[in-house]
């Protein structure tokens, strides 16, 4: 799995907090973790260097590998330098807050990570830390999707701090087809659970505690907000598309949409080898999106 994790904080709260989610996953991958700040405007080194002191307690009490990073510039170009640098294999970045627009991750600066880095790469929303994570909800869209990656990372994670997973799966349907027979409801869950049975599987195989739930809605991320703030869950843990990534707010976007209500803490997953190619970066850049 990951042997090298990077985590980018500012001297903040929330980024701090999602540094402490990479040590948790480092100690679960038994990995190194290196912690990165890059000074720029607005961020002050006192605070930068009181978060790194409390990260590298928390690794130690672990004994986990821990390494700092100072670093001048721009931001983007600093994190792909040392990345390449040190073979990193995720990075975590938090979504620190919300913009004029009312956007949460478009133009942000873990959109802006997943767009260039070689690397898996995890955006990190902070709601109400706990320093536990005891219940996470997958919602899963393709067990395909880069099954073994994630099947071990959150079988790690799972696994070293006793965790439920809860598999999630939407069958969304057209607003025109909300109302269903009984009949058609149980065909339509048969559907989802054949979607999410060999994920579930996959994880109870690694002695994994999994539990699955399909969902019937004619809105995707309404269902996933309704049932993390159902089930009371301590984090979201969501694959992200390629069409994710690219798409802005205004177009509809599900990372964004469910970024900017969820009741939990949230991550966003988008694994290494998911990369714009240059033709559309150049396309993403000129459009500013």
């Amino acid at each position: 799995m990951y042997k090298k994790i990077l985590a980018c904080i500012d001297g903040s709260f929330n980024a701090e907090a999602a540094a402490k989610y990479a040590i948790n996953i480092a100690k679960a991958c038994k990995a190194e973790i290196h912690v990165v700040c890059v000074i720029e405007k607005g961020v002050h080194q006192n605070t930068v260097r009181i978060s790194f002191e409390r990260l590298a307690q928390m690794a130690e009490k672990d004994n986990i590998p821990f390494h700092t990073h100072f670093l001048y510039g721009d931001v983007v170009s600093q994190i792909l330098h040392l990345v390449k640098k040190e073979s990193i294999e995720l990075v975590l970045s938090s979504v620190r807050r919300v913009d004029w627009q009312g956007r949460f991750f478009v133009k942000s600066l873990p959109q802006k990570l997943m767009l260039v880095l070689p690397c898996s790469v995890i955006a990190v929303r902070v709601v109400g830390y706990r320093g536990s994570v005891k219940r996470i909800l997958v919602p899963l869209r393709s067990w395909k999707y880069y099954f073994y990656e994630r099947l071990y990372l959150l079988s790690f994670f799972a696994l070293t701090f006793s965790t439920e997973l809860v598999i999630f799966r939407v069958q969304e349907i057209p607003q025109n087809k909300a109302i269903f027979s009984s009949k058609e409801i149980l065909r339509l869950k048969k559907i989802g659970e054949k979607e999410i049975v060999f994920f579930t599987e996959g994880l109870a195989e690694l002695g994994v505690n999994v539990k699955s739930k399909v969902k019937i809605s004619t809105n995707l991320p309404r269902a996933i907000l309704f049932e993390a703030a159902r089930g009371r869950y301590d984090l979201i843990f969501m694959g992200a598309y390629q069409r994710d990534i690219v798409k802005r707010a205004i177009e509809g976007n599900l990372v964004e949409e469910v970024l900017r209500n969820t009741p939990c803490d949230m991550m966003i997953w988008y694994p290494k080898t998911r990369r714009l190619r240059p033709f559309w970066q150049k396309i993403f850049k000129i459009f500013k999106f």
